[in-house]
């Protein structure tokens, strides 16, 4: 065994699928956080604007995209 390998393969933490959610997600929650700190210029509502957003997001990829 070379400098630099393991002795057993590591396997993925997170799925292609999961990864794929949690971006579109995580996309969503900015425009979201973004749009209102412009229209709100508070900074509190637009954190919770988009972690709402990140969580509403992410179940509705998680039902659209399939297995």
């Amino acid at each position: 065994m070379g400098t630099g390998e393991s002795a057993a393969p590591r396997g993925s933490h997170l799925s292609v699928r999961t990864g794929l959610i949690a971006l579109c997600a995580v996309v969503i929650a900015v425009l979201a956080a973004t749009l209102t700190f412009i229209g709100d210029r508070r900074l509190a509502s637009s954190v919770v604007a988009g972690v709402v957003a990140f969580a509403s997001a992410f179940m509705f990829f998680d039902k659209i995209i399939g297995d």
